[in-house]
């Protein structure tokens, strides 16, 4: 590792440029692990995330370029992605999303809860009773 590290730092002086190292983020790792992802918000994601996103979802891989050569990085079957969001044109930059990811997702519309009162019986239902010592 030392030497490594060596090496970079002689190209650098010696005007080599940047050195650029691809680390593959949470979303990668959850789609080759099979974990759940949950994308809050998405309704303000930039076209070209909703465009590498909808790529995830119809395939059974994802074509990364951010290195030097392509790889193919394939999804786990336990792979799930959720995607939220307020309804669009509610505030600044919300909008909604383009008809051709739309198809390809299950849309529910859950109504705001108003009383606090109204989530214990949701999290009643979903949460282990050890979880919450007081109410």
């Amino acid at each position: 590792m030392v030497q490594d590290l060596q090496k970079r730092a002689q190209k650098l002086e010696s005007g080599g440029g940047f050195i650029f190292q691809f680390i593959e983020g949470t979303l990668i790792k959850s789609l080759q692990c099979g974990d759940w992802v949950l994308l809050d918000e998405i309704n303000l994601a930039s076209d070209s995330v909703l465009n590498k996103l909808s790529t995830i979802i119809e395939g059974h891989h994802i074509l990364l370029n951010e290195r030097a050569d392509i790889v193919e990085t394939k999804r786990h079957p336990d792979f799930r992605i959720f995607m939220c969001m307020n309804p669009p044109y509610t505030s600044a930059g919300k909008k909604q999303l383009p008809a051709s990811l739309r198809v390809k997702l299950t849309e529910l519309y859950v109504p705001e809860l108003e009383l606090e009162t109204d989530l214990w019986p949701i999290v009643d239902r979903n949460a282990p009773s050890t979880m919450f010592s007081e109410r």
